[in-house]
């Protein structure tokens, strides 16, 4: 699947000390490792042949980048953060993601430092950071998520928010009856 397997003779004109043997090489989308191959010569006529086997090297033009999307969840729920790459590896790709503070703090979620991993011939992971649930009606709160440290890959878009939505109901003000004698202040 990396080439296009061919047989054939080449033919050298009188005069001739070389001549070239092309060999297709399949373009692909998978970032890995450059590959080889052999060209081998037999069934010499009117000559001898001294290096019967040629080293072919297929040189991997496809780049696998990481990048990470922005993520949400209600109190209680987990942002689930995809990190994915722009095209499949040959080989596991890695890379750390750390989460930061931004509006909301330490308590409102599980801060989070990790290896993600993501398998030879995949292209996404998912990465969930709990977000804490609470009592207290509050705006909706964020923080951030960072990728570093890439093995296998580069770096894409390497930050992402995280936003954690407020599940709580607003407040209700309401106000009792009350009663007074004439003097006296009603409460």
């Amino acid at each position: 699947g990396d080439y296009t397997l061919a047989t054939g003779t080449v033919t050298f004109v009188p005069g001739d000390t070389s001549e070239s043997v092309v060999v297709t090489i399949i373009n692909d989308t998978i970032d890995e490792n450059d590959e080889t191959y052999f060209v081998d010569l037999t069934n010499a006529t009117n000559a001898t042949i001294s290096d019967a086997q040629g080293l072919g090297t297929i040189v991997d033009n496809d780049t696998a980048t990481i990048s990470i999307a922005d993520a949400s969840a209600s109190e209680g729920d987990n942002a689930g953060f995809v990190v994915s790459l722009t095209n499949p590896s040959a080989v596991d790709v890695t890379v750390t993601l750390t989460t930061t503070t931004g509006t909301a703090g330490t308590g409102d979620y599980t801060t989070t430092t990790t290896l993600v991993t993501i398998p030879a011939g995949d292209t996404s992971v998912t990465v969930n950071v709990p977000a804490t649930e609470d009592t207290t009606d509050e705006s909706d709160e964020t923080f951030t998520a960072t990728l570093s440290g890439p093995a296998n890959g580069t770096l894409g878009d390497d930050v992402a928010t995280g936003t954690i939505l407020d599940d709580e109901n607003a407040p209700v003000v309401s106000s009792a009856d009350a009663s007074a004698a004439e003097g006296d202040n009603a409460g």
